[in-house]
């Protein structure tokens, strides 16, 4: 809205040494927090269901995105940062639309901790290896917080919801 609104003053995308302003980095950067957020919080039981939301709300905001700048800017700018905003959006909205509008109740099943493990690097990452539980034939590595993490020692069962997803993307939680 901004940026019709501004009758060609405030663009998606200007040059650092052009008059006119750039909304760019105040719309990838939510976005991008919107995706890791959304990433780190919810566990999806498969991925195949996310895909096809996914490109959808990607599309029709790429779209939305490309026609609403102005057409002397380069083609191939107008698509990348369409692009590059929709796809970060897309991720995001969908697995937050997935989820936290998902007021299905769920089934509870009991997995036991059979492993532990800490990824370490810039930020450390904490999984758990848990038994085969409802649909899962194997054993599953999640990534959980480190306060879950320290409680959760081997061989103690946890108790998993799965839930079935606004958007019919499976996904679960550790309670």
């Amino acid at each position: 809205m901004v940026i019709l609104s501004s009758k060609g003053l405030i663009k998606l995308v200007a040059k650092a040494s052009s008059a006119y302003r750039s909304v760019f980095i105040g719309l990838v950067i939510p976005c991008m927090v919107l995706m890791f957020t959304s990433l780190s919080e919810f566990n999806l039981l498969q991925h195949q269901p996310f895909w096809l939301p996914f490109l959808g709300i990607s599309l029709l905001l790429g779209l939305i995105l490309f026609l609403i700048q102005s057409k002397k800017e380069k083609l191939k700018t107008r698509l990348l940062s369409a692009v590059c905003i929709a796809l970060v959006y897309g991720a995001g909205s969908t697995l937050q639309l997935n989820c936290t509008f998902d007021h299905s109740a769920g089934e509870e099943y009991s997995a036991t901790v059979m492993g532990r493990k800490i990824s370490k690097g810039k930020n450390d990452t904490y999984y758990l290896v848990l038994s085969p539980w409802g649909p899962e034939k194997t054993e599953t590595e999640v990534a959980v917080s480190r306060i879950r993490y320290e409680y959760s020692l081997e061989k103690s069962v946890l108790k998993i919801r799965l839930k079935k997803g606004l958007l019919d993307i499976p996904w679960f939680y550790i309670e």
